[in-house]
C-alpha cells in the first residue's frame, strides 16, 4: 500500500460522506439587549412623528397611533427575520463535490476540478477550480462567533479537521499561505 493509498483512506474514516454542516446566527445576550434598545428608540421615534401628524378621515387618534406603530413592527421584524435567514449558511461534502450556501447562491467545486487549496488572509480557507470557488469560515472561537454551528462544537471541529485532511487528500494539493501575499 503506497503513502498516497493511506492518505486517500485516512480522511474517509474520519470523514464519512456525505457530510453537511448547518451554520446558523446566534443571538448573545449583549446583542439581545441592544436590538431591544434601538427597537425601543426606533419606535419611541415613529411614536413622536405620528404623535404630530394629524390622522385623517375621522379615524381616533388612539387608532392611528396604533396602526403606525402595527406598520412598523411589522416592517421592523420583516427586516430581522430577512437578516437572520440571510446569514444561514450549509455545507456540503460529496464524493463528486463540495457545495457551500449563503447568501442565497451557491458555490460548487468537483473534487476532479480542484486547483488551489489555500488559507486566506482572512483565516478562511478556499477551494477552487477554473470554474468555481468555496471559502470556508472554520469557525475557532464559538463564544463570539454570529454563526454556530448546529452539532456540538466538538464534533464541529472534529469535522472540520477532517474536512481540511479529505481535501488535501482528494486534490493532491498542498495548503498554500495566502496570508503574506499583497493583493494588486
Amino acid at each position: 500500500m503506497s503513502l498516497h493509498d493511506v492518505m486517500s483512506s485516512l480522511p474517509d474514516q474520519l470523514l464519512p460522506l456525505p457530510f453537511h454542516v448547518r451554520l446558523r446566527y446566534y443571538w448573545s445576550t449583549e446583542q439581545r439587549v441592544v436590538f431591544g434598545v434601538l427597537f425601543a428608540i426606533l419606535q419611541g421615534c415613529f411614536l413622536c412623528v405620528a404623535f404630530f401628524v394629524q390622522p385623517t378621515g375621522g379615524m381616533p387618534e388612539w387608532a392611528f397611533l396604533l396602526s403606525i406603530e402595527a406598520i412598523l413592527s411589522f416592517i421592523l421584524g420583516c427586516l430581522l427575520l430577512t437578516f437572520i435567514i440571510m446569514l444561514r449558511s450549509r455545507l456540503m461534502v460529496t464524493e463528486a463535490n463540495i457545495m457551500f450556501w449563503e447568501l442565497g447562491r451557491r458555490d460548487i467545486v468537483r473534487w476532479s476540478e480542484v486547483k488551489l487549496f489555500a488559507i486566506l488572509k482572512n483565516g478562511n480557507f478556499e477551494v477552487a477550480s477554473a470554474t468555481g470557488r468555496v471559502e470556508l469560515r472554520i469557525i475557532d472561537k464559538p463564544k463570539h462567533a454570529l454563526q454556530r454551528p448546529d452539532i456540538p462544537f466538538e464534533e464541529y471541529q472534529r469535522k472540520m479537521d477532517g474536512l481540511l485532511l479529505l481535501i488535501a487528500a482528494r486534490t493532491g494539493l498542498p495548503l498554500m499561505d495566502l496570508r503574506d501575499v499583497e493583493e494588486r
